[in-house]
């Protein structure tokens, strides 16, 4: 695993800066995010898809927050999607087609 300082953290982001968040995705609770212009790419397995210039994965607290407040962040995850005083009781953001907060944005 690589460890970043701060410092070294904002210089390898920098990149990012300025361009447009054009996709966002999870797997379990990794969050991805798509920077950049899109380009069609052969897949694996055949046939094509699409990908942006930069993919950031994040597996760890996050936000993302614009000029009114907080758009979206990690802890959308564990909030059903829908009615945000619903009852969490059995429902897991980890199932096969479970839908939380996040998912909504």
């Amino acid at each position: 695993m690589v460890r970043f300082s701060p410092r070294r953290m904002d210089q390898a982001l920098e990149v990012l800066v300025g361009l447009p968040l054009r996709s966002m995705g999870r797997a379990a609770d990794l969050e991805w995010f798509g920077f950049g212009h899109p380009r069609e790419v052969p897949k694996r397995n055949g046939g094509t898809k699409i990908v942006e210039d930069w993919a950031l994965h994040v597996q760890c607290a996050w936000r993302l927050t614009d000029p009114q407040g907080i758009v979206t962040g990690l802890r959308d995850l564990y909030v059903p999607a829908g009615d945000p005083n619903a009852s969490t009781e059995g429902w897991s953001p980890l199932e096969r087609e479970s839908q939380s907060r996040l998912d909504d944005h």
